[in-house]
């Protein structure tokens, strides 16, 4: 069975941007590969998918650099 509570997303980053200036380039998973070839005729590159269960709290001491 699916879980419709999970949203699966395609990150990526601007030629030259800090590691923290990701922007989501789609949610839908099945047009990333367009999405994707967008992106880099657009200047983005370092693209990673994640899937965020929306079903549980963000854990953002996990992201935070001390």
């Amino acid at each position: 069975m699916e879980n419709n509570n999970v949203e699966t997303v395609l990150w990526a980053r601007k030629i030259g941007a800090e590691d923290w200036q990701e922007e989501i380039i789609s949610t839908n998973p099945t047009v990333f590969e367009a999405a994707r070839k967008w992106a880099v005729e657009n200047g983005f590159d370092r693209f990673r998918i994640s899937e965020l269960d929306l079903n549980e709290m963000p854990d953002f001491s996990k992201t935070v650099k001390i």
